[in-house]
């Protein structure tokens, strides 16, 4: 799928200035859906159900049997009469023809072709999980890295705050004390990075799992996207549950299910009526040495008038309209947790893209607050444990900022995920 406008996925537009290399979340949704196995399942489920179609459909038509034979023997007529030893061969061919079943064929035919019609949304409904799963892991990768990246700033401060204080306690300005506890922050700090080294690892690990590719595999992927926008999701819930409504593949398989099990319930009711068929048979036998041979032909009509079975038909037909009824439920409660998905996520989206701004302005606030806390203790006006607090401050900041912008895109995703565009 390699012209997916993934925009409407995740509306980022991407700096000119990226490498080229670097593989964007479109690009790595393409590997996954060429690489992940789940893809392979689903389109074979679909061949599977259009054999299905194919065999039910093959009532239709005039069902052909043909076969031969070859014999050699030896006859007596009486205990001490005389022997005939002869060898014959003959072929036969036999026809059978449904001419009408009151509509049961013909009900079989659609419920496979409404299985079919399901396989075939399932199967889109299986390649928008993969889209949702690679986007999901490409996030966390994003996250992990970019929480890494602000655990190692708050080392750069700590370190900077280590060289102050130790400048200060060679000076006579401050105690041996203060040297070793800030050391000790650096000490955490330290083993703070070397723990998120691992998950950024393992998120990468997971990334290259729903791709589809081996763990091993090295690729450069962009994780500092620009200029985020989102043109989508301003639309009221009402419009975004129409829009549910009509593109959610699971919502449309399940709709084609329930019509398969009408079809299913139509076909039980004209089980037990009359078949008409045509039968016919024609066929050659002769003896060797030209010592005869003949044929045979014969044609006519067949009228199956099934009349009891042991109530088989009666059970059948409540079986399928019990069918029907649980995948009509079935409908419903997909229905109602499509809805409340859409209006989660959508109040999500809000919720985090105000909480962006707010993020900012947090992260603004704890520097600014941070470098006036160093300048104050430079001065001797705050102990060093204030001073570690302003740091540590600020590195929550930070951290909040990644994890909210992070959270922004994981709910846009999740959001044209439940609305049925994540791969348009």
């Amino acid at each position: 799928m390699n012209h997916l406008l993934f925009f409407l996925l995740i509306p980022i537009i991407f700096c000119a200035s990226v490498k080229s290399a670097e593989l964007s979340l479109a690009e790595l949704v393409d590997i996954a859906l060429k690489n992940n196995p789940e893809t392979e399942k689903v389109w074979s489920n679909v061949k599977r159900a259009q054999a299905a179609v194919g065999i039910t459909k093959s009532n239709e038509y005039p069902h052909l049997n043909a076969t031969g034979s070859v014999t050699h023997a030896r006859e007596v007529k009486f205990p001490t009469g005389s022997s005939t030893v002869f060898s014959s061969y003959g072929g036969e061919l036999n026809l059978n023809y449904l001419l009408c079943d009151f509509g049961e064929t013909r009900a079989a035919v659609r419920a496979a072709k409404e299985g079919l019609n399901a396989s075939k949304w399932w199967a889109d409904f299986s390649i928008q999980k993969v889209v949702a799963e690679v986007a999901s892991n490409y996030y966390e990768l994003l996250n992990a890295r970019e929480l890494l990246e602000t655990k190692e700033f708050a080392l750069d401060d700590a370190q900077m705050i280590l060289e102050a204080v130790k400048e200060l306690r060679d000076a006579g300005l401050r105690s041996e004390n203060d040297y070793i506890t800030v050391k000790a922050a650096v000490s955490e700090i330290l083993m703070n990075v070397a723990q998120q080294k691992a998950a950024a690892a393992i998120a990468y690990g997971k990334l290259l799992t729903s791709l589809g590719v081996p763990v091993d595999t090295e690729l450069e992927v962009q994780t500092k996207p620009q200029g985020m926008q989102n043109p989508l999701f301003e639309e009221g819930i009402e419009t975004l549950l129409a829009m549910a409504q009509e593109q959610r593949a699971d919502l449309m398989a399940q709709q084609a299910v329930l019509a398969d099990m009408n079809a299913r319930v139509d076909r039980a009711k004209r089980a037990p009526l009359p078949k008409l068929r045509v039968l016919g048979q024609g066929g050659w036998f002769q003896y060797d040495k030209h010592q005869g041979s003949s044929y045979n032909y014969s044609a006519g009509l067949a009228l199956d008038v099934p009349l009891f079975k042991g109530f088989e038909y009666t059970y059948q037909k409540k079986q399928a309209m019990a069918d029907a009824e649980i995948s009509a439920a079935d409908l419903k409660e997909l229905q109602n947790a499509i809805a409340l998905e859409v209006l989660s996520y959508s109040e999500t989206v809000k919720a985090t893209s105000e909480s962006m701004q707010y993020s900012q302005e947090f992260y603004a606030d704890a520097r600014r607050s941070y470098e006036n806390s160093l300048e104050s203790y430079k001065a001797g006006l705050i102990n060093i444990f204030d001073l570690l607090q302003a740091q540590r401050h600020l590195a929550d900041a930070r951290n909040r900022r990644a994890q909210t912008r992070t959270a922004w895109l994981v709910s846009l995703s999740q959001l044209a995920f439940a609305i049925g565009s994540i791969e348009k």
